[in-house]
């Protein structure tokens, strides 16, 4: 189904009630959000907020000290900019759910970090309340983004003081992927009986703007992922960045991809050039969504999200897979827990290996 273009000049409004954003036209890009929601007094507290940066022989990171969110990430084999169209910029989003208003979500780039740090290697983020239109909350959330080597590494910890259960948390998010090295760069996505380079998100973006969605978008739930990872093929310099999620709880997540600000709806070629965005920001902003349901007093460690820069073959992609996963899953001899019905999660059970 094709995007219909609306008149640009319209001023944005913070819409996320279901069908207002379609009803209207309008993307609800994540700077423009910002600032909707956000307050003098929060921006005046952020005025003297300087850009933090951090970098290793693969990867070159820099932080906005005002957000916490990053606005630049070079990928060094192939000088890949994953951030490339600012304006996209994002860091986290969550859904704290009231009983008369289901789809209250607090948008990261609107909030006033407690304290925004440059660590060894990375970055470590605070936040001790969080606001949405709704009003304030007492959710307190930090997060870090280190580099290891040739990976990079998101963490989470989210807890909840408030009254509402968090019902969705998205992080890391990574906006503004315009190219991978160029247009070209093709997506693997692991199935049971191949691994091709299966999609390209560059050229032949497969989602649509559907009815209340912000922009175009599609989405991969795990499980029904084989396995919880992607990797996207540069062809030209045979570089590979591999995406995967390593948690020791077997939780049921989401990869969410949007196409800012739609689908242009030409076959062939659904990115909006400049001229038909109308001056607004065209470009990709993926996310990772949990669904930690967490309620008063209670804790959500989200495990690790890994970004990794790899010389492009499948033997690699497969290996790195096996050892990320040995490293993050240590091998036990009984099974611990059970399935956490509230929450879609269980723990993962390995056996270990003898002889």
């Amino acid at each position: 189904m094709s995007t219909t273009l609306q008149p640009t000049g319209i001023k944005r409004r913070h819409f996320i009630a279901i069908g207002a954003t379609a009803a209207s036209g309008l993307a609800l890009v994540p700077s423009a959000l910002a600032a909707e929601t956000s307050s003098p007094k929060a921006a005046a507290a952020n005025a003297g907020a300087k850009a933090l940066g951090v970098e290793n022989e693969h990867f070159s990171l820099s932080m906005d000290g005002k957000s916490g969110a990053l606005t630049s990430m070079v990928v060094k084999r192939n000088q890949s900019e994953l951030i490339a169209e600012k304006r996209l910029a994002a860091n986290f989003r969550l859904c704290l759910p009231l009983p008369d208003y289901l789809c209250n979500y607090v948008e990261g780039m609107a909030q006033p970090p407690a304290s925004v740090e440059q660590i060894p290697s990375g970055f470590a983020v605070s936040f001790s309340s969080l606001r949405s239109v709704k009003g304030s909350f007492a959710v307190e959330l930090a997060y870090t983004i280190k580099l290891a080597g040739d990976e990079v590494r998101f963490h989470a910890r989210l807890t909840n003081k408030s009254k509402y259960p968090v019902s969705e948390f998205w992080f890391p998010r990574l906006g503004g992927w315009t190219n991978f090295n160029g247009r070209d760069a093709r997506m693997t996505i692991p199935a049971y009986t191949s691994c091709r380079q299966q999609v390209g998100l560059f050229r032949a973006f497969p989602g649509n703007r559907g009815f209340g969605a912000e922009a175009a978008e599609w989405t991969m739930d795990y499980p029904g992922m084989v396995m919880p990872w992607v990797d996207v093929h540069d062809a030209k310099t045979n570089t590979g960045l591999y995406l995967g999620y390593h948690d020791r709880i077997f939780r049921l997540s989401t990869w969410h991809t949007y196409l800012f600000p739609g689908n242009s709806g030409t076959p062939g070629n659904p990115w909006l050039t400049p001229d038909q965005a109308g001056g607004e920001p065209v470009g990709l902003v993926f996310s990772h969504v949990r669904y930690p349901f967490i309620k008063t007093g209670e804790t959500f460690d989200s495990g690790e999200f890994i970004l990794r820069v790899h010389r492009a073959t499948g033997t690699r992609v497969r290996s790195f897979t096996a050892v990320g996963s040995s490293r993050t899953f240590p091998l036990i001899s009984q099974p611990v827990g059970c399935v956490n019905r509230a929450r879609g999660s269980r723990p993962l059970f390995i056996s270990r290996r003898t002889g």
